[in-house]
């Protein structure tokens, strides 16, 4: 969890019933969730519809949270399903997304919060890049590379395994440096498009956006023989189980 916010013991106290710090830890998770919901969506209504249905469901069931260090990958999984629910229901999600993206309808404060020093054509590059992705590759990457959170995290929040978050990460990579190869950019551009779209997408006050390179890498465990044998399976119960099991 984020450093400068008692989360676990906002949580305890929470739960006890004590509504002062019930409301503090509303405010602060309802303030990073919208980021990284937004992150998924690249829709600013939707990304409001989801949030405020996420704290309206944590509200409710906060007691059931058994251990306060697991509370973001908890919180995470909530609003994960209530995108997907979302997504169900809209048959046409992938295309009006896409379509938005590669308009470049951006939000105006999102692009208010980008770097002066970026020009506006890679601002966009980047964007369409990101906007062909799948909906559970945006947040995988969301999750690893702007909130660094551990495989099992991620594989909590997306109702998988954590070999098969690694497995969604390693292919989300591949997508987007697919992505960016058909916008013209070579090797080496990954890091740089991370570190764009967070600019674009983090608040203002936020300031800089840091992706480590070696958060892009998976743990030396999984390796590459470990990978393309265990391909066809991650795949099956990454598309069965997360955001993407909407329509194709």
């Amino acid at each position: 969890m984020e450093t400068g916010f008692d989360y676990n013991g906002e949580i305890r106290r929470a739960q006890l019933g004590d509504k002062p710090s019930l409301e503090r830890l509303s405010r602060e998770a309802q303030r990073r969730l919208r980021v990284d919901v937004y992150r998924l969506t690249l829709d600013n209504d939707l990304t409001e519809e989801i949030v405020q249905e996420a704290m309206l469901e944590m509200l409710k069931i906060l007691g059931e949270l058994k251990e306060a260090e697991r509370f973001w990958g908890w919180l995470y999984k909530i609003a994960v399903n209530k995108l997907r629910l979302h997504y169900r229901k809209d048959h046409a999600y992938r295309t009006a997304v896409m379509s938005a993206a590669m308009n470049g309808k951006v939000e105006a404060a999102a692009r208010d919060a980008m770097s002066e020093t970026v020009s506006r054509e890679l601002k966009d590059v980047v964007l369409r890049a990101i906007g062909r992705l799948k909906a559970e590759h945006r947040a995988v990457i969301t999750m690893r590379c702007y909130r660094e959170m551990e495989y099992s995290v991620i594989g909590e929040a997306m109702g998988c395994s954590e070999f098969a978050a690694k497995m969604l990460f390693v292919r989300a990579k591949q997508s987007l440096k697919k992505q960016l190869a058909r916008e013209g950019f070579g090797k080496g551009s990954l890091l740089m498009a991370l570190v764009v779209f967070g600019k674009m997408t983090s608040p203002a006050e936020a300031g800089g956006i840091a992706v480590s390179g070696s958060i892009l890498k998976v743990g030396a465990s999984a390796g590459v023989a470990d990978y393309a044998g265990c391909c066809a399976y991650a795949a099956y119960h990454v598309c069965r189980d997360t955001v993407c099991a909407g329509p194709q």
